[in-house]
């Protein structure tokens, strides 16, 4: 099940793009603790190849995400997604609170 099932309020991850296995590890360990949703987001002081190719590994990252989920016994997979600035994933969500 996707995470638009599950009760509010949602907890959101706001991630810049990072190298591949930070971002593996990110995804497994922030859909243990019970994230809701993983936005990634193309930061100014991300490396200029690595957003893209993280996207191209998006369902890779899903797949992760259901493992965790199962493995962690949750009952809704995050949903994962990709932004081409913060700006773009606060604007979206209507985030209105951001934790640091």
């Amino acid at each position: 099940l996707r995470s638009e099932h599950s009760p509010s309020p949602k907890i959101i991850l706001l991630q810049a793009a990072i190298n591949e296995k930070k971002l593996e590890e990110t995804v497994q360990r922030t859909t243990e603790y019970g994230v809701d949703e993983i936005l990634v987001f193309n930061s100014k002081r991300s490396e200029a190849y690595i957003f893209q190719k993280l996207l191209a590994k998006s369902e890779r990252f899903l797949r992760i995400a259901e493992d965790a989920t199962r493995q962690s016994g949750r009952l809704f997979v995050p949903n994962i997604k990709f932004m081409a600035s913060l700006k773009d994933a606060i604007a979206q969500q209507q985030i209105t609170g951001v934790f640091g």
